[in-house]
Formats: C-alpha cells, sequence, structure tokens
C-alpha cells in the first residue's frame, strides 16, 4: 500500500503505527489549505518576514531564501516552517491579491477566464444572438471615462453600408441617426417602422445642413446660402405691422411693403407711424396737416429719430395730374409741403397763394392780342406783331410822319403795377427808317404811334410795329 493519497499526497495511516495522530494531522493540515484553495500571490520570489499558519503562496520561476530551490511549487505556513507541494494539473486556485481564478496547467498558472476577447456573443440579463451579439437588457448603461475623455465608436466597412442608432418603441423603428448608406450624418423618422423620412442630414460632401420634416427638403444651408421653402413664423419675426422690435425679420405688409398699404393713423410724424409706405384716405384723414391737400395719397415716411423726420406723398389720381410732395420735421418743427417740379407739371397754369408758386413753373399763351409768357416768380413777358399795311401814315410830326394813335390790349393783363412797355418799327423799304413811340401805359393796354421817316399812303408797302411787355403777373 502507497504511503500517500495519489492526488493530494496525504499520508496514509500505516498497520502498527506509532503516533498515528501525527500522520493524520498532517493529512489534515495538507487538506486544510488546499481545499477551496487560496493564495495569497501568484509568481511569489521572496517569502514574508511574518507569516501567519495557512498563509499561501504560488511561486515563481527563481524563489529566494526558504524559498530556494522550491520553483514553481506551492508554499504554506503551517505555522513554524514552509511546506511545500507540487501543484497538478487542474489545480484551481483563487488570487487574493487581484481577486481572479487561476487553473494550473501542469506547468505554469492560466487565469481561469482568459479574457472577454472574441466572444461569439454576450449577453447581460438577456440572451444575444447572431446578429445582436451584445444584447444588455437594463433601465440604463454607463460608458465613463478612464482619467480622461471617452468615444462611442460605430465603424462600416464601405460608404454603401450603415453605421447607425436605430431607436424602437415595441420593437418597431422610428428613429434612426447615424450614416446610412452613405457618409453623410442623417436622421431619419418613421411613424410605423416602414415608411421612413430623412428629417435632418449634414452632408460633409455637400457642405450643407438640410431640414426635411416630411421628406421635402424645407431648409437648407451652405457655405454661402441659406434656402428657406417654408413661411417664418415665431418671435424671429415681425408680432404686427409695425413691430420694430431689432432683429425681428419683417413680414409682407410689414411698414407697408409687399401688400395693401396700412392706413394712415393722424398727422404723417405722429411717433406711432413708424418709417414705412401708408395710405391716407379722405375719411380718416383730411387737412393739409397730414397731407399737402384733401384726398388719397400715397404717403412715405423716413423717421430718423423722434423730431427727425421726412415725407413724401403723392396723389392717388391719373398720372398726368399727379404731383408729387415732400416737406420735414427738424427739431420737433414741421415745414409746408413743397411740390416736386416733373416734365408732368413744369409747364401749365401759374398760380400763387401768398406769394408762393401752387401752380406750374412756367405757363405760356397766344389770343388776337400776341402771345405771353408766365413765370412761377411772378414774371410775365407779352409780345405783338402789329401789322399796318392799309393804315396812311402821312401826318406831319416835325421831320417825320405818323399814323393815327394805336392801342394794344395786351394778351394777358399785368398785375396793378404797369409793365415796362417798348416797341420797335419796321418797313419794307430799307432806306426808310420806322419808329415806335409809347403812351398811356396801364396794367392792361397801352396805346402807341407808328411814324416813318417819309410820307407813306395806305397799302404802300410792309410796315408793322414789334411790341413787348415786361411785368409782374402777381
Amino acid at each position: 500500500m502507497p504511503d500517500t493519497s495519489p492526488r493530494l499526497s496525504l499520508p496514509y495511516l500505516q498497520p502498527a503505527q506509532a503516533q498515528k495522530h501525527v500522520t493524520h494531522n498532517e493529512a489534515l493540515q495538507r487538506l486544510d489549505v488546499l481545499a477551496q484553495l487560496t493564495v495569497l500571490t501568484l509568481d511569489a520570489e521572496t517569502p514574508p518576514a511574518d507569516p501567519a499558519a495557512g498563509d499561501m503562496h504560488a511561486l515563481g520561476g527563481a524563489p529566494v531564501q526558504a524559498w530556494a530551490g522550491q520553483e514553481g511549487k506551492l508554499a504554506f505556513w503551517d505555522g513554524s516552517s514552509w511546506q511545500f507541494i507540487v501543484p497538478q494539473d487542474g489545480w484551481r486556485a483563487f488570487d487574493l491579491n487581484t481577486r481572479r481564478a487561476y487553473v494550473h496547467n501542469g506547468v505554469t498558472w492560466d487565469p481561469e477566464v482568459a479574457g472577454l476577447q472574441n466572444l461569439d456573443h454576450v449577453g447581460i440579463a438577456t440572451t444575444a444572438d447572431g446578429t445582436n451579439r451584445l444584447a444588455v437588457a437594463s433601465d440604463a448603461a454607463l460608458f465613463s471615462h478612464a482619467g480622461g475623455g471617452h468615444q462611442i465608436k460605430v465603424n462600416k466597412a464601405t460608404a454603401g453600408d450603415t453605421a447607425s442608432l436605430l431607436f424602437q418603441s415595441g420593437w418597431t423603428g422610428h428613429a434612426e441617426m447615424g450614416l446610412a448608406g452613405d457618409t453623410a450624418f442623417s436622421i431619419k423618422t418613421s411613424p410605423d417602422g416602414s415608411a421612413w423620412s430623412e428629417t435632418l442630414r449634414l452632408d460633409p460632401g455637400a457642405a450643407s445642413i438640410a431640414l426635411s420634416p416630411t421628406g421635402t427638403v424645407r431648409a437648407q444651408l451652405s457655405d454661402n446660402a441659406l434656402q428657406l421653402d417654408v413661411p417664418l413664423t415665431g418671435s424671429a419675426v415681425q408680432s404686427g405691422t409695425y413691430d420694430d422690435t431689432a432683429g425681428r425679420v419683417i413680414t409682407v405688409g410689414g411698414f407697408g411693403l409687399g401688400a395693401a398699404l396700412p392706413a394712415l393713423a393722424g398727422d404723417v410724424f405722429a411717433d406711432g407711424n413708424k418709417t414705412g409706405f401708408y395710405y391716407a384716405r379722405p375719411v380718416a384723414n383730411s387737412g393739409a396737416s397730414d397731407t399737402p391737400v384733401d384726398g388719397d395719397w400715397h404717403v412715405l415716411k423716413s423717421t430718423r429719430q423722434i423730431g427727425e423726420a421726412a415725407a413724401l406723398a403723392i396723389p392717388q389720381m391719373d398720372a398726368a395730374l399727379a404731383d408729387a410732395w415732400w416737406t420735414t420735421k427738424h427739431a420737433g418743427t414741421t415745414g409746408d409741403w413743397r411740390r416736386i417740379y416733373d416734365t408732368g407739371n413744369a409747364v401749365g397754369t401759374v398760380s400763387a397763394v401768398g406769394g408762393q408758386p401752387t401752380g406750374a413753373l412756367i405757363e405760356s399763351g397766344s389770343n388776337a392780342n400776341g402771345e405771353y409768357l408766365r413765370f412761377a416768380d411772378g414774371t410775365q413777358i407779352c409780345w405783338y406783331l402789329k401789322l399796318l399795311t392799309d393804315e396812311a401814315v402821312q401826318t406831319p410830326a416835325g421831320p417825320l410822319f405818323v399814323a393815327a394813335m394805336q392801342n394794344w390790349t395786351y394778351p394777358a393783363a399785368f398785375a396793378s403795377v404797369s409793365p415796362r412797355v417798348s416797341g420797335m418799327g419796321r418797313r419794307s423799304n430799307s432806306t426808310v427808317v420806322a419808329g415806335v413811340s409809347i403812351r398811356n401805359i396801364t396794367q392792361y393796354e397801352s396805346d402807341y404811334l407808328f411814324w416813318l421817316t417819309e410820307s407813306s399812303a395806305p397799302g404802300s408797302g410792309f410796315r408793322g410795329a414789334y411790341l413787348t411787355a415786361i411785368g409782374r403777373w402777381m
């Protein structure tokens, strides 16, 4: 019969053996340290200075001191000395230092679990499969840093493949984000897991960001443009026609732009009437303080600050009759409306109120008494050619001969101040001198005498008087 057991080398009791309790206790001691085997260290080389009874160490390849020559063995302190055991292939030991289990391979100790490398599946609180090789059933999953930052990477083989995160409800997909079929980052949504819309797309190739809530691009931002294909709403847009909050987008109809003009409220220079376009109606607005005169007007107001503004007014009427007017407000004082002259109103009927022109700049006309020209500043010029072919010029006047007294009624009357009238005579015979002398000048007419240097019977050649009057019509 052998002296020790084949597996643990426990000493057997022998027949007729003296002090059998010693052998029995030795076997119990070995069984005590080998059952539920634990070691304080693996690959130990130097014995501890103050070991405790039952301490176990797995020795390395070059132990020293009391462990010299015992490489690869298990060393345990029995309370008074070190005992050594040769580990067998397949023994298991738990390393109290690394908190890992090891298995002896007949030569060295290997981790019982070599590591989580190249595993077919990992299921945590659930079952993984061939498609979902990592499956986790949990209220949450945490990926934290190891002292710095942290990245979660999702890689695909080619651009045409998919690298994405799919969000499901009841195992039906409703949102997906990532690289789906190309290298543009997109977010897709679905009401039923079947019909999908690309809601957001960030395309690095086109350098653009596109929004497509229903699958059709409604907004797209590129490096040089922002395309919007929906109306703008919200706090970034004007809340009303006259909302002048800084940074807000003006809407159609804002300040009278792009829509029917808003009605002008009261005085055009009232603070409530912001810079913009307005329409002044005769019922709501009448009087020269709001518009040049009563009527329907298009009004443009430009405001710099309170008390400093300008306005332009154009009447709603036939273009041939419409005149443009402007005025300003400076230091809180509003000036008179002033008319703008153009090709349509520069020539016409001149008029004035209080010395200020209210009509055309120039007026011209003619009648049987001649022609006239009036200017807006009050100047008037009249001229006339009176032919005297049928009059006799035979009355002696010193060395000259005169015709009967002639009268010229002006083609247009002058103001109360008499004009300056002059005349010049003409005779077809170049050897005969003709002349005119003016008499009895009034604002409506004047008399004149026509004379020659020789007597002339009626019908004796071309004779005439050129008459000119210059004065003021107002």
